[in-house]
């Protein structure tokens, strides 16, 4: 199946009232620079489940990332639950390189150090060439009722994607390995990890973290949930 992606530009920032002085400043100079309003009143870290992402056109949350590791990958899905087409940003306060890739590979779409967060941010808007993420659906909740493992593959703005679940757990990633290309579909998944049919590489099926080599990279992951009867991915 090949499925094209729309584009959208504008929208709005939500920024956590916790983010230090250096972070604000940052996105002041994104909201004078560009035409995305910046709101600095969320309350995710307080909200918690009752979270709400009720403004229309939102683009992204910026949060800074917790020091608790356990807090890191919770507060990402706390977000992804409440809107799961934003961009999630994380900012760090101190030069930890631990903490910036757990940040990565627990969901956050973005993470910065608090000064350059506006200019990072600003750029991944315009790469992107959207601000709302538009998300697309792929098959309906129905047809993968009771299956565990490969749940399908997708073809999305020219990538090849695949589905599993395993572990209770969905997981998208391009369908390639990063250290042959070989089809990651066609391995075996387990525990939601899943093994490239080649060479032996094992990458988890979520965050595409490499579990195991001789792959030396991650693999793309994409955010994917299920609502409304459907399995939704969001291209990056």
């Amino acid at each position: 199946m090949v499925i094209d992606q729309g584009n959208d530009k504008g929208g709005t920032v939500l920024v956590s009232k916790t983010v230090s002085p250096a972070t604000k400043r940052s996105l002041q100079i994104l909201k004078r620079r560009s035409n995305y309003a910046v709101s600095f009143d969320f309350d995710v870290e307080v909200m918690g489940d009752r979270l709400d992402l009720g403004v229309k056109g939102v683009v992204a949350v910026v949060v800074p990332v917790p020091h608790e590791v356990e807090k890191v990958a919770q507060l990402a899905q706390t977000i992804k639950e409440a809107a799961p087409t934003v961009l999630v940003c994380g900012c760090i306060d101190v030069p930890d390189q631990r903490l910036w890739l757990l940040a990565e590979r627990s969901g956050f779409n973005l993470v910065s150090s608090d000064g350059a967060i506006g200019g990072a941010l600003l750029r991944r808007l315009a790469s992107a060439d959207t601000g709302l993420r538009e998300a697309i659906a792929v098959m309906e909740t129905s047809e993968t009722a009771g299956r565990l493992g490969l749940l399908g593959t997708f073809e999305i703005d020219g990538k090849s994607l695949a589905i599993w679940r395993s572990g209770g757990r969905l997981g998208c990633l391009e369908n390639a390995c990063t250290h042959s290309g070989a089809a990651l579909s066609e391995g075996d998944v387990e525990e939601g990890v899943v093994t490239c049919p080649r060479h032996g590489s094992r990458f988890d099926i979520c965050s595409g973290e490499r579990v195991r080599g001789p792959a030396d990279t991650d693999v793309a992951h994409y955010d994917i949930f299920d609502k409304d009867g459907r399995i939704w991915v969001v291209p990056s």
